[in-house]
């Protein structure tokens, strides 16, 4: 489990407020809802791991933070309902989806920044790596004012994401670079600015498991030494037990548990959850017994038709009839564990 898990008392001010977000996409065959009625918070100097299944919604809600997606389905299909919340450190709130463009560029970089999934497709592939970070850097016009300053500052950069030989690798093209190197400079160019919070949105999957370590130790490292908060997208629970603090569960675009990180490996209350947990591999000892993997049966639905009741009702084997024709509410219990699940109490219950 992380080592750095805030409890409920330590928790800092909130950095990220999402009330009620839906998104939904507009189709030839009809609306997607991709994200329905999604709420939680983040706090800072806090990493909250959002995981689930492709198609939960998990990147769409980290581009609506972003708004990468179009407001309001002004300049795409995507139409964004709700409120996203950034605090900034001197205590503004801005609703990121009534920022115009100009102030939209502004806390991008400054007060959210985003690491995406596969940095050979996201650094540009004609510019050097210095270029890039540069470009960065020119958005803060009262700081770095000289081509000099703006080096040195990269060159700093680097260095303090463990790149050995800052110098070269300003020179390089990202292609002369390995998987784990260019994803280091993507987490550089998104520390440049110094943000409230960075979205990492998968940002292990493309990198084998040795560099996968390092990486997640920068990350560490990182929320130790800046007090960043923190929103680590991924599907891979292992990475979640070492990393974060708090755990989103997403299924068919709903939040559907949100628990801390120790509460939800050793108390899940939803059953896809207990599904997820499940169908981790496991290591038996010499000579011991093999535990076979118990996947979930079945696949995500469709956006575009979801069933109706509660979403994951198909794929799981406690449903009954109020599951099949009601969407559950949101229960929270004491100690702040919300589930999404009628049947929640009584397999606490049966578990006991």
């Amino acid at each position: 489990m992380s080592s750095t898990t805030i409890t409920a008392q330590k928790l800092g001010r909130v950095v990220l407020d999402i009330r009620n977000l839906n998104v939904k996409f507009a189709m030839d065959t009809g609306t997607v809802f991709a994200v329905n009625n999604v709420n939680f918070q983040i706090h800072q100097g806090e990493t909250v791991g959002i995981v689930g299944e492709t198609g939960a919604g998990k990147s769409v809600t980290a581009f609506s933070v972003m708004r990468l997606l179009g407001a309001g389905g002004k300049t795409t299909r995507a139409r964004i309902e709700g409120e996203i919340i950034l605090k900034s450190d001197d205590g503004r709130e801005l609703n990121v989806l009534k920022l115009d463009d100009d102030k939209l560029l502004r806390i991008r970089g400054n007060v959210v920044s985003m690491i995406y999934q596969e940095p050979m497709t996201s650094l540009n592939p004609v510019y050097t790596c210095g270029n890039q970070i540069a470009e960065v850097f020119r958005k803060d016009k009262t700081r770095y004012k000289t081509k000099q300053e703006i080096t040195a500052a990269s060159e700093e950069l680097l260095d303090s994401v463990g790149i050995p030989d800052p110098k070269r690798v300003l020179r390089s093209y990202p292609h002369e670079l390995s998987g784990g190197m260019k994803q280091r400079v993507m987490i550089a160019m998104a520390l440049a600015l110094k943000p409230t919070l960075i979205i990492a949105d998968e940002p292990t999957t493309a990198i084998d498991v040795t560099i996968q370590a390092q990486i997640l130790n920068l990350f560490q490292r990182i929320q130790e030494d800046y007090g960043t908060s923190v929103m680590f997208i991924t599907h891979d629970l292992g990475v979640i037990a070492q990393l974060v603090d708090r755990v989103v569960v997403m299924y068919a675009g709903r939040t559907v548990e949100i628990a801390s990180v120790y509460d939800l490996f050793e108390k899940p209350l939803h059953p896809y959850t207990k599904g997820l947990l499940k169908s981790i591999p496991k290591t038996s000892r010499k000579g011991g017994k093999r535990e076979e993997l118990e996947p979930i049966p079945g696949s995500v639905p469709n956006p575009a038709n979801l069933p109706p009741g509660c979403p994951f009702h198909p794929r799981c084997e406690w449903a009954i009839d109020v599951c099949r024709s009601e969407s559950p509410s949101i229960e929270v219990t004491e100690n702040g564990h919300s589930v999404m699940c009628w049947r929640w109490k009584e397999l606490q219950e049966d578990r006991g």
